[in-house]
């Protein structure tokens, strides 16, 4: 330990196969917290003495694994043999999806949307799954256009240029969709991986505690999309913030 101008900075050189003893001694520094002090006060004297105590929860966080995928339900198999009820609705539905292409008239839309809901039927009864849905229609989508704000924020946060921007087709949640919480308590951290502190270009990863700084921790909820749209996990509220923090990149902080 030693002062270097206004720093005082603490090295620790050991085997790297003891480099668990320095990530543990990390995770309790950033839990420390002030316990109190004792000044030996005399009148008139400068206090020779000086005690000050520093206190950590003994308590001990253990990130639970998620269980394996054991059995689990099989899906459901295509039905190589039909029962004789079965058979019949086949029959019915073979027959609903005959159009009539004979005529000068081409077949009525009513028509059309029945033979699709009877072909439907048909790959239900052998094992499929069909989702209904509303058809997009749209333009191709164009180059991505992206903001000088959004960019500048990833210059920032990640200390180097996007080396591409991708348009995801994705489905936002509105003041009608249900948030689901993960957990019935709080989002303690979360993790990225970045090259943006490391002089050789490599990728490390990086685990921000919420909460670390005094703040108030954010929960995690997931989005409840419509059939066919992926979900998308949200971290919602707490006092985290993005804030440059003196090495001219930014970080998650509160």
């Amino acid at each position: 330990m030693e002062e270097k101008g206004d720093e005082f900075v603490v090295t620790f050189n050991g085997k790297s196969n003891k480099s668990h003893h320095l990530l543990g001694l990390e995770a309790l520094l950033r839990g420390l917290r002030s316990w109190g002090q004792d000044i030996d006060f005399k009148d008139g004297k400068t206090p020779k003495n000086f005690k000050k105590t520093w206190y950590l929860p003994n308590g001990k966080v253990k990130a639970k694994l998620n269980p394996g995928k054991g059995k689990g339900k099989k899906k459901k198999a295509s039905k190589a043999h039909l029962d004789e009820q079965e058979a019949e609705e086949l029959s019915r539905l073979f027959e609903d999806i005959k159009l009539d292409l004979s005529m000068k008239g081409f077949p009525t839309r009513t028509n059309r949307l029945s033979a699709v809901e009877s072909m439907a039927r048909v790959l239900e009864i052998h094992g499929w799954e069909c989702i209904q849905g509303q058809l997009i229609h749209g333009n191709p989508p164009k180059k991505a256009k992206v903001s000088d704000d959004a960019m500048q924020l990833y210059r920032q946060f990640n200390g180097t240029d996007p080396k591409s921007v991708d348009m995801v087709k994705m489905w936002l949640p509105d003041e009608n969709s249900p948030l689901v919480a993960l957990g019935e308590g709080e989002c303690p951290f979360i993790g990225y991986e970045s090259a943006k502190t490391n002089k050789e270009g490599k990728i490390d990863q990086y685990i921000h505690h919420f909460g670390e700084e005094g703040g108030k921790r954010p929960k995690l909820y997931v989005t409840m999309p419509p059939p066919g749209m992926d979900r998308m996990l949200i971290i919602l509220g707490g006092d985290w913030d993005i804030e440059e923090r003196g090495d001219g990149n930014l970080w998650l902080v509160d």
